[in-house]
């Protein structure tokens, strides 16, 4: 999975109506499309419970970490690119890899069942085959080689390039208009803790660290950021945390964030949802709820990539 440092659980919320709509009106026949079981791509992954599957098969089980159902036919169908893009550009060359080696997460049969019932697993599991059968094959690629599909929630209402977050240009890590996303629920959080409450958090994980109530309510500062708003240090007193560190202590949806002082409390308010970097998965949905392709939608947040084929 290729959010950073965010980790999806296993969301969804299934669909009956629209994709049926969408199925009937878009012409996807079903009854055209291979059998998963029965198709080989020549790579192979060995789960943690001992089984191997083959490439495809499990795509359609990392899928559920991945994305809700909520989400639309052609964002569900981007996502598919992108793991497969993902994960063979982990192997690296090989036919077959160990799951535990790989970023994805694998969600079993058994999981999904427990967690939907029988009857609305297997709903999920037809949409998300035929995604990742629509698309069979595909991946990304700059350069002749597989990109890294990173992509992340929500953005601050574009997505930003690899130079601003890393200092290093990536042809296809660069910022692309994502308006759309200013409109999702996760764009802005606010958040306040009495002083005392976010100093406990603080030496919950630094035990050692000096800073006093009043250096928290009179002395921070925010050193360095990217030209969007990227927190990249920050200052308490005299110590410093980088911005990945003072969002996992706070649980800050992202490292785009500005402090204020509100009522005598720290005020925490937090722009976007994960990284900013690819892909949006917000944006990508909005683009397909309009009609727009998952090729159009992944070559939108991709620059410059192209698309071939993995098992010729």
């Amino acid at each position: 999975m290729r959010l950073i440092s965010n980790v999806f659980v296993v969301t969804g919320v299934l669909i009956g109506f629209p994709l049926l709509f969408y199925f009937a009106f878009h012409g996807v026949d079903f009854n055209r499309l291979p059998n998963i079981k029965e198709v080989e791509s020549g790579y192979l992954i060995k789960s943690e419970d001992g089984k191997t599957y083959d490439l495809d098969q499990y795509i359609v089980g990392v899928l559920p970490s991945e994305i809700g159902m909520e989400s639309s036919y052609e964002a569900i169908k981007a996502q598919a690119v992108i793991v497969r893009t993902s994960i063979l550009q982990q192997m690296n060359g090989e036919k077959e890899t160990d799951a535990s080696k790989l970023e994805e997460t694998y969600v079993s049969q058994e999981k999904l069942r427990e967690e939907y019932g029988e009857k609305e697993y297997l709903n999920y599991e037809e949409i998300l085959t035929k995604a990742v059968l629509e698309t069979r094959g595909m991946v990304m690629k700059a350069d002749q080689k597989y990109i890294v599909p990173l992509y992340h929630q929500v953005s601050i209402g574009t997505t930003i390039s690899a130079k601003e977050l890393y200092g290093k240009d990536i042809s296809y890590l660069q910022a692309a208009d994502s308006s759309a996303d200013v409109e999702s629920e996760d764009y802005m959080r606010v958040e306040t803790w009495k002083y005392e409450d976010a100093l406990s958090l603080i030496k919950k994980e630094k035990k050692n660290t000096k800073i006093t109530e009043e250096q928290l309510e009179k002395n921070i500062v925010v050193i360095s950021k990217t030209g969007s708003g990227y927190v990249k240090k920050i200052k308490v007193g005299d110590q410093e945390f980088s911005g990945e560190e003072w969002k996992l202590m706070f649980d800050l949806n992202s490292t785009n964030f500005y402090i204020e002082d509100y009522d005598n409390q720290m005020r925490i308010i937090t722009l976007g949802k994960g990284h900013g970097l690819g892909l949006s998965q917000y944006g990508a949905n909005e683009m397909a709820k309009k009609g727009d392709s998952f090729k159009k939608i992944l070559k939108h947040y991709y620059a410059g990539i192209k698309f071939a084929n993995a098992y010729k």
